[in-house]
């Protein structure tokens, strides 16, 4: 019987996008490029412009670091549910390896979304017929920290440097265009050859790792023992992993494990009260920066067992490493020894997670993929819709329970059949698009005092050439809707 884990290929892709906002921005250009297990080319590249409808408003950060035109992606692209329709195709392939760099942390959101507003399923691609993601990045992270021979690694400021243009140009890789989708899916392929080259075992493990039973024994609550979490939540001076000790199970989330960063002052965790944990854990980071209270901050974190998340057994951590990772095996081991005599822990810190996220239901059905499950009556008819499109017949109203995909299919109908609104249609969806210009929290006023201002800093020509093209859309929205501009 062939071995699952040498089955099968990795779907290496990227995207730039209109802004850093998930759930509200959009694709402007995708990239992927299939590859075997040995990293050579299956195939062509796939990449395509893509088009954002008027509701959206482009960050003028967001296109000065992707160099893209709003009036290029407009011109050139095609819409999001074409896409959406071919990757759901591209996906469909068994025994896919879906992987990008920080994917998991940013274009998977985007993958998800796109799909979901488009009636198409927003997490099939991730787990059928075999599919599992991973992240480069941080297999990078895990690299860098555990077995860093044979590759250089950028530092800056004495703490390692995790870009891929960074670790790129460390490692004479030509990093020209940076930031156009496909040249970055080249640098991704060129660096995971590096990795799997100099350190062949790690790779082996790291890529292996979602379909082994390594993680749930990891993190197993009902023997708890140390391991290595790479992570985001650890700063770059610690190369982003933390020996971590898992005390209990998300109250809300069975796939989420609650885990205690041994390296940290565990006795804010032990002597503060449930309230006064998630008083310092849940303030945002920007509030702690300014507050000066990184310390103060409980060494809690939660690892999605769904998420590919990567763990190794602290027995690979390498003597020689300890100082550069700031990692005391002592006091590590210490720190475990006082956790679990503790009582009523793992309660605690249950009760800790257990609480209702403050952010405001979304306003609209396009930014609400997390307010539920889609039912399987509604999957259904999102089938079938999709299938009278393929046919070319003639656009019907569906009866979806679920209100979001009402919506939805409604809003979908200005992209796909436009001929086919009636007068009543179009001037509802022109309304629609005014509102969302006008939102106190994202309009287009505000967008365009940001481009201006971003104007008068004189950037390089390339940026300049954009943020025009921006400001000379912008104004073109505002006339076209009768927008305010003050």
């Amino acid at each position: 019987m062939n071995n699952p884990q040498r089955l099968g290929s990795f779907y290496w892709y990227d995207t730039e996008t209109t802004g850093l906002v998930t759930y509200r921005d959009r694709i402007l250009q995708f990239a992927s490029q299939r590859t075997n297990l040995e990293l050579e080319p299956i195939g062509e590249p796939f990449t395509k412009l893509v088009r954002f409808p008027p509701e959206v408003l482009p960050s003028p950060d967001a296109l000065s670091i992707s160099k893209l035109k709003p009036s290029r992606c407009l011109e050139q692209g095609i819409e999001e549910w074409e896409l959406m329709r071919r990757l759901s195709n591209h996906l469909k392939h068994p025994h896919t390896r879906l992987i990008g760099y920080n994917n998991t942390g940013f274009d998977d959101y985007f993958l998800r979304y796109g799909m979901y507003r488009n009636l198409l399923p927003p997490y099939a691609h991730e787990y059928k017929n075999g599919n599992y993601r991973l992240d480069l990045l941080n297999i990078a992270r895990l690299t860098a920290a555990l077995r860093p021979d044979g590759i250089d690694w950028p530092i800056k400021d004495d703490k390692p440097v995790f870009s891929q243009g960074a670790i790129a140009e460390a490692n004479g890789f030509n990093t020209e265009g940076l930031h156009d989708a496909l040249v970055d899916v080249n640098l991704c392929i060129k660096i995971a050859r590096l990795i799997r080259k100099s350190q062949p075992k790690l790779w082996q493990y790291a890529i292996d790792l979602p379909v082994s039973n390594y993680i749930q024994k990891l993190l197993s609550v009902d023997v708890p023992s140390i391991c290595l979490h790479i992570s985001a939540q650890y700063s770059n001076a610690r190369y982003c992993i933390a020996p971590v000790l898992p005390i209990a199970p998300h109250p809300k989330f069975s796939n989420r494990v609650i885990v205690v960063d041994l390296m940290s002052n565990i006795e804010l965790v032990l002597n503060r009260t449930t309230e006064e944990i998630q008083e310092s854990l849940f303030r945002s980071r920007e509030q702690s920066r300014e507050e000066n209270d990184e310390q103060d901050r409980p060494g809690l974190n939660l690892v999605a067992l769904n998420q590919s998340p990567v763990v190794a057994p602290i027995q690979t951590l390498p003597q020689s490493g300890l100082k550069r990772l700031t990692i005391d095996l002592d006091a590590v081991h210490w720190a475990r020894e006082k956790l679990l005599k503790v009582e009523g822990l793992q309660q605690k810190l249950q009760k800790v997670y257990d609480r209702n996220h403050e952010q405001e239901t979304a306003k609209i059905a396009e930014e609400s993929l997390y307010d539920g499950f889609i039912s399987d009556s509604d999957s259904q008819l999102c089938k079938k819709f999709w299938q009278n499109i393929k046919l070319e017949k003639p656009w019907h109203d569906v009866n979806f329970e679920d209100q979001r995909l009402r919506d939805l299919h409604s809003r979908l109908k200005v992209r796909i059949a436009p001929e086919q609104m009636s007068r009543a249609s179009r001037t509802q969806y022109r309304e629609f698009i005014r509102e969302q210009l006008t939102r106190p929290d994202h309009n287009l006023a505000d967008t365009l005092k940001q481009t201006k201002q971003l104007l008068k800093t004189q950037p390089p020509e390339d940026e300049t050439d954009v943020l025009q093209d921006l400001h000379s859309y912008l104004l073109q929205q505002a006339q076209r809707f009768d927008l305010p501009l003050h």
